[in-house]
């Protein structure tokens, strides 16, 4: 029974349930599942009271004795309640019994009712539900076993399916040798004659979850998965499972892209995959054509000679029928190339659906990456022979010195009436903006390099325009590496929120919390960041967060650096210019656990260090910060930027949601990790992200000052190990 409630105090529901006379001679088990706050921090839980046909079950007691999970991790209290139905309608009451004044309180999420059969009756077909944890509670001794089911309404929309068992396994009879299990999936075995202990579930007590892909096991409709011990006759190990999950995930299915714009899709199709695209298109018949641009690379995993079989589909017409696109010109293992198919004849007024797939066999292992995906319509020429006109941002035009790289960043604008169809930087495809502004990360030599920027419009015509790059130390150069001795010490908060507490507060997936434990190794092992000085919090709420502010307070320097990273939910209110984080305990109808930008400038304020730098993830709009113009040559100036004190925020914009992939952090650790600069200042990070981020997302992302905390106009400057 969905519940869904959180009970505070006084609270109170009744949930109506029907037992048949055949069900009351089997025990029966109450499983209310959730969590119990202890708010008020005094060690208590929640009192509550549990009815049966207004019975009392236990009165004033707490549900965590039972084994209901607490302070946000969820689990499941058992509670018999045979000895108080009756056959027929019977009703479960759950009460709330603390006083007003206590904050004490339990969020439930479901209850069941659990008829417990004989050995027999329970290798009946068990039904399961998807995407939430099914207590089963189940001792799996001897060559038991069971039988479970679930449906899977659409199987083309399913992209990962897990089979998650909770549980442990135990060596009974203390030989050193765990349970025989075996897994089965709609008569597909997983494994068999193998120990789940082997398999990663937890030992002896010890509760811990078993993670099975199964998508490729499933079907259409009903599904059927049997646990078995496989044990021989006499043998006493067993295996407990506590809860069965089948946790099917169904990512967005239908991308839009925009006509004339390059879609950064970064997809591998690998055997079977398949993906949907969406593009809208008004008045197609006033184009003169329209054509679909692939970049991509089709790998020979089996180098048996064959590539990847493959369809290429725009509504309901076939462009490529399962064959491999290297013979349309897609790259071949790791090169990337165009593949362009003329799609006119396909394209209809509004809504378009552009089909990818990987038509191989199962078991095929040949499969495509996908880079970037174009639909170009062009419509009559216009009367002008004017090539486009190309202008240089970054770096500067003419002769200009680098300590050393490996890359560089080449930046810039065309301007064109006909529409610029593409741009090249020493034969490199550029990124390419709807407004004409381009980026490309161009590899470099010792010595001097010749870079050439060609840009072709949609007439054909091009503009050429060169420069030079020397890479190395000139005589009478003075490098960074000379002037800028690292005196204090680098610390860090990092911090991800995923999951939420309050269920109206979407979660996110896991991501926030990869992105800040990637941060947390790029940072200890390729900077100065020593692990004693990192501190990373996952899902942290919003006391943890405030004490994690204290104690660095405490210990940091006017010497040391001091970086912040936060990566979850945020909003920004236009009208009161009120900004703020979501912590793991944030509820969206109370504000005391919200993370205001004003209490985030006072915690920064009181931490004397000698550079502060926030990274933010999230919505974080301008109103923190006043903005700064960046130097173009920032290589010159880290001597004299170090020595000044800094509090700098980079931002990924102002979206007033988080997009569960983030491709803010997609870039920055990239670029981090890229980096082969012994000093990298913040604003010249800030510069490599700017553009990349905003051509492939609706972010803008920011860099400031944060007003009113000391910044003195220096910078943070990320040291390499």
């Amino acid at each position: 029974i969905d519940v869904n409630e959180r009970f505070t105090a006084k609270k109170q529901h009744d949930y109506n349930f029907y037992i048949s006379s055949s069900d009351l001679n089997k025990p029966v088990k109450l499983v209310i599942y959730g969590t119990d706050y202890d708010s008020d921090n005094d060690g208590d839980y929640t009192d509550f009271a549990v009815y049966v046909n207004n019975e009392k079950v236990f009165y004033a007691e707490d549900l965590v004795k039972y084994g209901l999970g607490t302070n946000g991790s969820k689990d499941g209290a058992v509670l018999d309640i045979s000895d108080y139905l009756k056959s027929g309608d019977n009703t479960v009451t759950l009460q709330n019994t603390e006083t007003l004044d206590q904050r004490d309180y339990c969020r439930i999420d479901w209850i069941q009712i659990k008829s417990i059969g004989s050995s027999e009756d329970l290798t009946n077909i068990i039904p399961l539900s998807v995407n939430q944890p099914n207590y089963t509670g189940q001792e799996f001794t001897c060559q038991t076993k069971r039988v479970y089911s679930f449906e899977i309404d659409d199987l083309s929309t399913v992209r990962d399916a897990k089979l998650i068992l909770n549980g442990y396994d135990t060596d009974y009879d203390n030989d050193g040798d765990y349970t025989d299990f075996a897994v089965r999936v709609n008569g597909n075995t997983l494994f068999e004659f193998v120990t789940l202990k082997d398999k990663g579930i937890g030992a002896d007590g010890n509760v811990e979850n078993l993670v099975l892909d199964i998508e490729k096991y499933l079907q259409q409709g009903e599904n059927e998965i049997i646990l078995e011990n496989t044990e021989t006759e006499g043998q006493v190990d067993y295996a407990y499972i506590k809860n069965i999950t089948i946790s099917i995930q169904k990512p967005q299915y239908a991308y839009e892209i925009k006509l004339n714009t390059p879609y950064y899709l970064d997809k591998t199709f690998k055997c079977t995959d398949e993906l949907k695209l969406s593009v809208n298109i008004s008045n197609p018949e006033t184009y003169r054509n329209f054509r679909l641009f692939i970049n991509g690379t089709d790998y020979d995993y089996d180098s048996d000679g064959d590539y990847t079989d493959f369809l290429v589909q725009v509504n309901s017409d076939v462009v490529l029928d399962t064959k491999p696109m290297t013979e349309n010109g897609i790259g071949k293992n790791g090169n990337y190339g165009d593949v362009i198919f003329d799609i006119k004849p396909y394209i209809t007024n509004g809504n378009n659906i552009i089909i990818l797939k990987n038509t191989e066999e199962e078991g095929q292992v040949d499969y495509v990456h996908v880079k970037t995906v174009e639909i170009k319509g062009s419509k009559s020429y216009t009367t002008d022979n004017i090539p486009p006109e190309i202008t240089i941002t970054e770096p500067k035009t003419g002769k200009i010195t680098v300590s050393t790289a490996k890359t560089v960043s080449v930046e810039g604008f065309v301007k064109d009436d006909d529409g610029i169809g593409r741009i090249l930087v020493n034969g490199i495809n550029a990124r390419i903006t709807s407004g004409g502004n381009f980026f490309a990360e161009i590899p470099v030599t010792t010595g001097n390099n010749n870079i050439t920027v060609v840009a072709i419009d949609k007439k054909g015509l091009s503009g050429i325009k060169s420069f030079v790059i020397t890479v190395g130390k000139e005589q009478n150069t003075v490098t960074t590496a000379e002037i800028l001795p690292q005196k204090g010490k680098y610390y860090a908060l990092i911090m991800g929120v995923s999951d939420y507490d309050d269920p109206q507060i979407p979660d996110l997936r896991g991501e926030p919390i990869n992105d800040a434990r990637n941060l947390y190794n790029i940072l200890t092992q390729n900077y100065t960041f020593e692990p004693q000085n990192v501190k990373l919090l996952l899902n942290p709420t919003y006391r943890q967060i405030i004490r994690s502010f204290d104690d660095f307070s405490k210990k940091i320097t006017e010497d040391d650096n001091f970086l912040i990273f936060y990566a979850g939910h945020g909003d920004w209110d236009e009208n009161s210019e009120i900004g703020y984080w979501l912590p793991k305990d944030a509820e969206l109808g109370y504000t005391d656990a919200w993370l205001y930008n004003s209490v985030l400038v006072d915690n920064i304020r009181k931490i004397n260090s000698k550079h502060t730098l926030l990274l933010a993830d999230a919505c974080f709009s301008g109103g923190i910060f006043k903005t700064r113009s960046l130097q173009s040559n920032a290589s010159k100036a880290v001597r004299k930027k170090y020595e000044l004190k800094s509090r700098n925020a980079i931002t990924s914009g102002a979206l007033k949601s988080v997009p569960n992939k983030s491709v803010f952090f997609k870039y920055l650790s990239n670029r981090l990790l890229n980096n082969q600069e012994r000093y990298l200042p913040a604003s010249q990070l800030f510069r490599q992200i700017e553009i990349p981020v905003g051509n492939n997302s609706p972010n803008t992302p920011q860099f400031g000052d944060i007003k009113n905390v000391g910044d003195e106009g220096g910078d943070f400057i990320f040291i390499k190990k």
